[in-house]
């Protein structure tokens, strides 16, 4: 059976205008979203992530036509339009009027129902969400944080709407209440039918519930997971194995292979090997870990112990450990892989570092004899604070101008 899309986003790009105060030059149109695409389909909670700024708000008012400054197409395939679950429940209830008016609201702009059977939904409402038919007569600043947010939640759903947006709608409040709300919401869903779009900073706790989940960083979508794809447990371990295969994944048509057991990424092409490794630290339930790019060659090593007439298989200046490389030379990061919004950052910044600085370093060695003089000329080998760099390199090209001599 072919799935239903309620909502579907093509190639959506989203603009801001700033400045235009009394210093500034005149305003200047900024880009927020660019090039987001996705779909939402009938009986879905997708989860949308991001850190702050990423543009999750405003691609939340754009589909509830709250914003206008866009192109592309946000195509709405539903009866009546999406509701929005705003973060702070108080900015989002009208302070002068009573619960009752307020939930009526939505009623009296729908139409087709008398006062009394406005008044008599009202009521059944209140009971949904915990609250009873009492608290029509009350006022926002009466309630508590989490009774204005079941309020915000019932005026969103209470005229029957398909898609629900929710902003945030938890993180304005006590720890303690926030399990209460995601528990209402999820009641709803499915006694309502409804279909969510959840929006946060971290979804973790959400994972369960949610059918897919989109990343979005810096208005642009870096990833898209379904069920299927989520990480197969929260266990601190189980965080770390999931980051390193996702680390791994665009590297495996590239020959390399990821050995679980040692927490590496390796590959081996003549005489060196090329492997990415991973040192965990797992303390408290919170999951970190610092990565390494390496050049080594056992073969050399062995050669080398060999020639010594000694037992000796490792070299750590010309042997097993040629290059130990990171983006920056003096220390090794630590990445938070904890949570999902840390541990897709950590992904992407490690890959590019992959892509944009250890491939290319790592293909120098493809041409032995051609790197050995652009050693000789240049230096080559980068590696932590204080090492004896020109040591290292003039080590390096008599160690291996004599084995290719050899050969």
């Amino acid at each position: 059976m072919e799935r239903r899309a309620l909502l579907e986003v093509k190639h959506l790009n989203s603009f801001y205008e700033e400045g235009n105060g009394i210093l500034s030059a005149g305003k200047r149109r900024k880009q927020v979203l660019q090039d987001v695409s996705f779909s939402l389909y009938q009986g879905e909670v997708l989860g949308l992530v991001g850190e702050s700024g990423s543009g999750k708000t405003t691609l939340s008012r754009a589909i509830v036509g709250l914003l206008r400054d866009y192109t592309g197409e946000l195509l709405l395939h539903t009866a009546t339009p999406p509701q929005m679950v705003f973060q702070d429940p108080y900015s989002s209830l009208n302070p002068a009027h009573t619960i009752g008016w307020i939930l009526e609201e939505p009623l009296r702009v729908k139409g087709g129902m008398s006062k009394a059977g406005r008044k008599a939904q009202v009521g059944e409402m209140l009971d949904k969400i915990g609250l009873g038919p009492e608290y029509a007569h009350r006022k926002p600043h009466e309630l508590s944080g989490g009774q204005r947010q079941r309020v915000a939640i019932a005026a969103a759903v209470i005229a029957g709407p398909e898609l629900l947006v929710a902003d945030e709608p938890v993180s304005a409040l006590d720890v303690t209440i926030q399990a209460q709300i995601l528990e209402l919401l999820l009641s709803l869903r499915q006694e309502l039918q409804l279909s969510y779009l959840f929006i946060s900073h971290d979804l973790n706790e959400m994972m369960e519930q949610c059918s897919t989940l989109t990343v979005l960083r810096d208005g642009v979508i870096i990833d898209n997971m379904e069920k299927k794809d989520f990480p197969k447990g929260t266990k601190p371990r189980e965080i770390f194995v999931y980051t390193c295969e996702r680390i791994a994944e665009p590297l495996i048509p590239l020959g390399y292979k990821y050995r679980k057991s040692k927490n590496d990424i390796y590959k081996k092409d003549g005489i060196f090997v090329f492997s990415f490794y991973f040192s965990p630290s797992i303390r408290f339930g919170s999951t970190t870990f610092t990565a390494f790019f390496d050049v080594s060659s056992p073969v050399i090593a062995q050669w080398r112990s060999e020639q010594e007439g000694t037992e000796e298989t490792y070299d750590g200046i010309v042997g097993t450990s040629i290059a130990r490389l990171t983006h920056r030379y003096d220390d090794f990061p630590r990445y938070e892989v904890s949570t999902l919004l840390e541990r897709e950052r950590s992904i992407q910044e490690i890959s590019g570092q992959i892509q944009d600085y250890a491939l290319p370093f790592f293909a120098r060695f493809s041409n032995l004899p051609k790197l050995l003089d652009d050693v000789e000329q240049e230096g080559f080998f980068p590696h932590r604070k204080g090492f004896d760099v020109p040591k290292r390199n003039r080590e390096f090209i008599e160690c291996f101008r004599e084995y290719l001599q050899k050969q």
